[in-house]
C-alpha cells in the first residue's frame, strides 16, 4: 500500500532495493528484475523526469533501434491525451536535413518550455551521442535558457552520461541486464531487453501519471499494480496453445511478418528487430508488414498482427476506421495465401479476434476493467510489447541461440 508521503516513498525504494517486493512473474525472472528496477528507481530522478515532461510543450527525442520503438509504443498515448504537447523524433528533423544545433532555435519560436530527451542503454551509441554533442554545442554558444535536457540510460558513467552531467542535464537511470553472457534468457533476457522494456514502462506510466495529474508518486503506484498483472498474463500465455503453435511455426523454415497501425506498428517493429536475429540463424527472414521490401506471405509463414481496437470502428475515435481496413485486410489476405495469423488485440469480441480471420488470438483486459487506467488512456501496446518479448525468449531457447549469435546478427 502506498502512502502519499516523500518519506514513505524513500523507505519503500529502500525496501525494494533489499528485495522486499511482490513477484510479477513466476516463470520469467527478468520481468521481476524490471519490476524491481522500476520500483527501485531513484525518487529524485523520477520526480525530475516527471516534472520535465509535465512542464514541456515541446519534446524532441533522440534514440535508435529498439529503444526508439519502445518510446514510440508508449509515449504516443501520452501525446494523444495531452493538448498542446508537440513531440518530434530526431529522425523527423533529420529528414529535413537539419542537425540538432540547426533545428533547436527554429522550435524556440513557437514553444516556451522545450525538452530534449536522449535514450540510450549503453550511452555509447553514435546515433545518440553525436546529436547530444551537437545540441550541447548549441546551448553553450547560444546560451538559450528555453531547453532542458533528459538522458535515459542504464549507463550514467558512459559518454552520454558525462555529456549530460557536464551540461546540468537530468539523468534517469534504468538498470539493465546483469549478465549479458548468460544463455539463461528467462533470468536475464536478451541483450538490452531489460533496459528497453523498463524504458517502455517508464514512459508509459510516467505518462499516465501526467494525464491523471496525480504527481510523480502515482508512477510507483501504477507500476506496483500493473506489472504483476502483466507478468501473470505473460506466464499464462507462455503455456497456451497459441504460444506453442506460434513457436512451432517460427522454429521451422518459414518467414515471419509482423505489423500494426500507429502504436501497433511501433510495437511490431520492436518485435521484428529481435525476430530478424533469430530467424537469420535458420536462414529465414522477418518483415515489417507494409515495409518497402516486404513480399507477400507464403504457405506456412507466420503473420503476427497487433491491434488495440481489434479492427473495431469508433474505438476511441472514428479515425480508427483506417486501422480496421488495414489490419483486417492483412489478416484476410494472409490467411487466403496459406499463412497462419496470430493476433494480439486489446478488444474482446472484435473482428480480428474472430476465428474466421485469425488462427489464434490473445485478448488483453479492458482498460476500464483493470480499474487502474483512466478512461481514454491505454497501455495495451506496452502490455503487448512485454508479452511478445517472451516470443523471442522462448524461440531463443528452442534455437539454442547464444549471446554471441545475437551479437553477430546485431549489425554494425
Amino acid at each position: 500500500m502506498w502512502v502519499r508521503c516523500e518519506k514513505h516513498l524513500y523507505l519503500h525504494t529502500i525496501f525494494v532495493s533489499l528485495g522486499f517486493m511482490p513477484t510479477a512473474s513466476e516463470k520469467f525472472n527478468y520481468v521481476n528484475k524490471i519490476f524491481k528496477n522500476l520500483l527501485g528507481a531513484k525518487q529524485y530522478q523520477i520526480k525530475e523526469t516527471y516534472d520535465a515532461l509535465k512542464n514541456s510543450d515541446f519534446l524532441l527525442v533522440t534514440s535508435a533501434g529498439r529503444s526508439e520503438r519502445a518510446f514510440e509504443s508508449s509515449f504516443g498515448e501520452v501525446q494523444r491525451n495531452i493538448d498542446g504537447l508537440t513531440v518530434l523524433r530526431y529522425n523527423d528533423i533529420a529528414l529535413r536535413g537539419d542537425t540538432l544545433d540547426i533545428a533547436a532555435p527554429k522550435h524556440e519560436i513557437d514553444h516556451k518550455n522545450l525538452l530534449a530527451a536522449f535514450v540510450t542503454g549503453s550511452g555509447e551509441t553514435p546515433d545518440t551521442t553525436d546529436p547530444m554533442r551537437q545540441f550541447t554545442s548549441y546551448l553553450k554558444n547560444s546560451k538559450s535558457d528555453k531547453w532542458k535536457t533528459l538522458l535515459v540510460t542504464q549507463s550514467p558513467n558512459s559518454t552520454a552520461g558525462k555529456i549530460a552531467k557536464e551540461n546540468g542535464g537530468i539523468i534517469l537511470e534504468l538498470r539493465g541486464s546483469e549478465n549479458k553472457s548468460s544463455t539463461n534468457y528467462r533470468e536475464n533476457a536478451i541483450m538490452r531487453d531489460p533496459f528497453e522494456l523498463a524504458e517502455l514502462c517508464a514512459f508509459q506510466y510516467l505518462g499516465q501519471a501526467m494525464v491523471e495529474g496525480e504527481g510523480y508518486e502515482r508512477f510507483y503506484e501504477i507500476v506496483e499494480k500493473k506489472l504483476p498483472k502483466i507478468g501473470q498474463k505473460m506466464d499464462e500465455w507462455s503455456d497456451s496453445e497459441m504460444c506453442n503453435c506460434l513457436l512451432d511455426n517460427l522454429e521451422r523454415h518459414s518467414d515471419a511478418f509482423v505489423g500494426g497501425r500507429r502504436g501497433g506498428r511501433s510495437t511490431a517493429r520492436f518485435l521484428v528487430k529481435r525476430l530478424a536475429q533469430e530467424k537469420q540463424k535458420i536462414r529465414d527472414q522477418s518483415y515489417n508488414i507494409g515495409g518497402e521490401n516486404t513480399p507477400e506471405p507464403r504457405i506456412g509463414d507466420a503473420v503476427i498482427i497487433n491491434s488495440k481496437s481489434g479492427g473495431l470502428e469508433n474505438y476511441y475515435s472514428p479515425t480508427l476506421k483506417e486501422e480496421k481496413s488495414h489490419v483486417l485486410s492483412w489478416a484476410t489476405k494472409a490467411k487466403k495465401l496459406g499463412a497462419s495469423v496470430y493476433s494480439f488485440v486489446g478488444t474482446e469480441n472484435s473482428p480480428l479476434a474472430d476465428s474466421k480471420i485469425s488462427n489464434h488470438t490473445v485478448v488483453f483486459d479492458s482498460d476500464a476493467d483493470d480499474k487502474i487506467t483512466p478512461k481514454g488512456y491505454s497501455d495495451k501496446y506496452a502490455q503487448i510489447a512485454m508479452l511478445q518479448n517472451n516470443i523471442s525468449i522462448l524461440l531463443a531457447e528452442r534455437l539454442k541461440m547464444t549471446p554471441e549469435d545475437f551479437r553477430k546478427s546485431h549489425g554494425f
